[in-house]
């Protein structure tokens, strides 16, 4: 069995023996506390249980890896239980589907939650153990020439933390090698060397092409090694091609800026009024954006910059640390509550919530002109958050244009609802500990 499998099995078996104990801590504390089996709704039940596994998630305790280190479990684990703790309390009060029994809180919660908590640690602790043991760092081959071999390995390092590359001039040098899998760069086959591929394949070394490994493994299209013809030719785009899809995401948006927008209103007159105070400036800030298919529209953000930060200096990257970002302008961009206008845009029809960042057309030009295939992020809707802004850390350069842009493309090429619902996820992870953008 392949690390990924083994991976992916107990992801699985971890998930489901969470939400297994959990239930059953619950009501084994019901009986202890009341005599008998009284946990409330069935609802309220799985509320907690879903917040409590999210929160989990969040912090890091479905990641299994060699490389996990044992003094983060107790201290991650420990903050998962505290922020659903907070959490379902909050649901409880403001909703009181879960229980409104002052007992079930003071004993029978924090009880079961304590126990949960401890669970956690004694589990992920055992369990890294144990993948040390039965997992090995994976040897890859690339065929192709050792420039390329270092780039792969290192991306996908950045990724696993672990991979050992070897680099072939010839396909023959592969073939007697004990390998995880070949991967081809472009080129590198003609009819006279295919037999010897095919009986690589089957000796049981999985072979890809360099594309099918990066979108396989890291999760990203490698502009630096496609030419046009692959994406003439390559599988069909999930975000394009299915027009039930693209209806289907359209109400969701229009369902979710609504709720939100009716719930986060008062926070956006607040940061509003502190946006205001803090120099006496403009309280919104408006900028033309590209939308989908080229078109432009105006965004709409909370001021986080000076009072005509450009007019000086014309259009420019905003750096990390721009001088021109004002402090409460930091606050607001680190949990990304300048974005909250945005709402607005997706109620529009202009943006929807996940989706390529939208670019200024200023930059566009010059993107497009120096990086292959920038043009085709334009084919989908901009998002408030997307793929590219959880998986690449905060850049403004044209290299990070296009390290972002391998993430945009693969996003297209492979959306799903579950693919939405996992960017949100990592989204809140983000927004939490400043990961990404």
């Amino acid at each position: 069995m392949s690390n990924s499998s083994v991976r992916l099995f107990w992801i699985t078996v971890l998930t489901l023996t969470d939400a297994l104990l959990l239930f059953a801590s619950f009501y084994l504390n019901s009986y202890w506390v009341y005599g008998d089996y009284k946990t409330g709704s069935a609802f309220g039940l799985g509320v907690i249980i879903l917040v409590s596994l999210l929160s989990v998630y969040l912090f890091s305790g479905y990641v299994v890896r060699r490389q996990l280190s044992f003094i983060h479990i107790p201290g991650n684990m420990s903050m998962a239980i505290l922020f659903s703790g907070v959490i379902i309390t909050a649901i409880g009060y403001v909703t009181q589907l879960i229980q409104t029994d002052i007992y079930f809180w003071r004993t029978q919660f924090i009880v079961s939650m304590l126990a949960f908590g401890g669970w956690l640690v004694i589990s992920r602790v055992l369990l890294r153990i144990l993948i040390q043991k039965i997992t090995t760092e994976p040897i890859w081959g690339v065929i192709g020439n050792k420039e390329n071999s270092e780039l792969i390995a290192h991306d996908f390092r950045v990724i696993y933390g672990e991979g050992q590359f070897r680099y072939f001039d010839e396909i023959r040098d592969a073939s007697s090698q004990s390998l995880r899998g070949v991967i081809v760069l472009p080129g590198m086959i003609d009819d006279n060397t295919a037999h010897e591929l095919i009986a690589i394949r089957l000796s049981g070394i999985r072979v890809f092409n360099v594309a099918e490994f990066y979108e396989r493994f890291l999760y990203k299209v490698p502009l630096q090694f496609l030419r046009k013809v692959w994406f003439a030719t390559s599988a069909e785009l999930g975000l394009i091609h299915h027009d039930i899809v693209l209806r289907s995401k359209r109400i969701i948006d229009l369902m979710l800026a609504a709720s939100l927008l009716s719930i986060v209103f008062p926070i956006m007159i607040l940061v509003g009024l502190m946006v205001f105070f803090y120099d006496r400036g403009s309280v919104f800030y408006s900028q033309i954006r590209v939308g989908m298919n080229g078109e432009l529209f105006r965004v709409y953000k909370f001021r986080t910059m000076i009072t005509d930060a450009e007019k000086e200096g014309g259009h420019q990257w905003s750096t990390k640390k721009d001088s021109r970002i004002t402090g409460i302008g930091r606050v607001l961009r680190s949990t990304r509550l300048d974005e909250l206008p945005q709402l607005w845009n997706v109620l529009r029809g202009d943006m929807s919530f996940i989706g390529p960042r939208p670019e200024r057309p200023e930059f566009v030009t010059e993107l497009e002109e120096s990086i292959p295939f920038y043009q085709y992020r334009h084919v989908v809707k901009p998002g408030l958050t997307g793929w590219a802004q959880v998986m690449y850390p905060y850049g403004a350069s044209q290299e990070d244009a296009e390290r972002k842009l391998e993430y945009d493309l693969y996003y297209i090429r492979h959306f799903s609802l579950i693919l939405d619902v996992f960017i949100v996820l990592k989204t809140v992870r983000v927004v939490l500990f400043g990961r990404g953008r």
